[in-house]
């Protein structure tokens, strides 16, 4: 009986530190929109999410921590949905998934991308830097390594780009109709380019 009951204390309490935690999010977010990180205090930012700063402190020490919270939730989809895959067939499978998780953290992409000076695309892309380049290889028989790098930094920048302009709101897509305006972008770029080079 006594087990039931700490369960039940336990599964209230976790539910309560659960929407302090979106609360606290939800405010950073909207503060993000008009300000920089260094211009948000701990008071503005409980005022706005309805937090006392007592339970702030509970969970985080600064803002910047909170940031870096909201960012490792972000990475850690990312992972997930890495792990998830299997071996990718063509780079129109890794943006796809990038997308579909940015799509789920809407509310945070935006200002995640906006203020931080590395970029979390560009570090995914990256991890598949290798098997994008033997793609490539393969289906454009091109095997001139500059050229080849060449052509991963014109992918990689013009689908950093429009995702960016997407999280900004200018680019007005679901995740599946973006994914195959990029795919058919960089595929048109790509196999003109080889046309006039071979």
């Amino acid at each position: 009986m006594n087990i039931m009951k700490n369960n039940g204390t336990k599964i209230r309490e976790n539910a309560q530190v659960n929407r302090s935690k979106r609360k606290l999010r939800k405010g950073l977010t909207e503060l993000l929109q008009s300000r920089t990180i260094d211009n948000i205090t701990i008071q503005n930012l409980c005022r706005v999410a309805g937090v006392d700063r007592t339970t702030f402190y509970k969970y985080y020490k600064s803002v910047n921590e909170l940031f870096d919270y909201i960012e490792s939730q972000v990475m850690a989809d990312f992972e997930e949905a890495i792990d998830a895959m299997p071996a990718i067939k063509n780079p129109d499978e890794v943006v796809r998934m990038c997308l579909e998780v940015i799509d789920r953290h809407r509310d945070v992409a935006r200002v995640v991308f906006a203020h931080k000076d590395d970029n979390t695309v560009q570090r995914i892309l990256y991890m598949y830097h290798d098997q994008c380049i033997d793609y490539w290889k393969t289906k454009f028989r091109c095997d001139n390594p500059k050229t080849l790098e060449s052509l991963w930094l014109f992918y990689t920048s013009g689908v950093i780009g429009t995702i960016v302009l997407w999280t900004q709101g200018r680019i007005r897509s679901d995740t599946e109709n973006l994914a195959k305006f990029i795919s058919r972008a960089c595929e048109h770029g790509i196999s003109g380019f080889m046309r006039r080079k071979s």
